[in-house]
């Protein structure tokens, strides 16, 4: 990483790192623009700098997956053929 990208991350305000967070939620900026593919990836990596560099707690950082708690479908077989599944044959 280069020191320009450091100091931003280093200087940038909580409600930036906000405001990007919300623009890659959306895949959009503020005034309705949207991401390129390159900015996705420089909001995703400045999002998730600030998270290391500030010291957001993990289960409050991008991307976090509480995995102590089970899943909807954790408790499904493979041979399970739940409501909404599709199979060959269905449309009969």
């Amino acid at each position: 990483m280069n020191q320009d990208f450091s100091k931003l991350i280093e200087n940038m305000t909580p409600e930036i790192y906000q405001n990007l967070r919300r623009a890659l939620e959306l895949s959009k900026w503020p005034d309705g623009t949207r991401l390129t593919d390159a900015q996705k990836a420089h909001c995703m990596e400045a999002i998730l700098l600030y998270e290391h560099a500030h010291g957001v707690e993990e289960t409050h950082r991008t991307g976090y997956i509480d995995r102590s708690k089970p899943t909807p479908c954790s408790g499904k077989t493979t041979d399970q053929k739940g409501m909404g599944e599709w199979s060959p044959g269905d449309d009969a």
